[in-house]
């Protein structure tokens, strides 16, 4: 599964669960930097792809960027 269709399918699984507009639009924005951040150092375009260290990196990024990861 490419990346974009896990953010569509996390969306459309907000949606069924009536999560508010701005909460699924904050979802969103984080999803669409995470996956810039795969593609962009990894070049990750697939789930399948992607490992706990690739995550913990984009974490330590977000936090040295002193933005707190939700």
């Amino acid at each position: 599964m490419t990346l974009n269709e896990a953010a569509k399918e996390s969306e459309f699984d907000c949606r069924i669960r009536h999560l508010s507009p701005k909460t699924i639009d904050n979802y969103g924005k984080q999803l669409r930097y995470l996956q810039r951040f795969l593609e962009k150092e990894f070049s990750i375009s697939t789930v399948e792809d992607v490992k706990p260290s690739h995550i913990k990196r984009f974490l330590s990024m977000m936090d040295d960027a002193g933005r707190k990861p939700q």
